[in-house]
């Protein structure tokens, strides 16, 4: 049996999102259906506050 699991996220303004990871990527299955190829990129697409995370760093 294939049950989808994802992460919740609470974000700094204080709302919790719920990730998953797909083949593609990650994508968040709330309200605001985002999709992105890194976690960090969909993190930057949700809150303002992952805007100056480097994946470099």
């Amino acid at each position: 049996m294939n049950v989808p699991a994802g992460i919740d996220v609470k974000l700094c303004n204080g709302k919790v999102v719920t990730i998953e990871a797909c083949k593609r990527g990650f994508c968040s299955v709330d309200k605001q259906q985002l999709w992105s190829h890194s976690l960090v990129d969909l993190l930057r697409q949700l809150s303002r506050a992952f805007d100056n995370v480097s994946l470099l760093a």
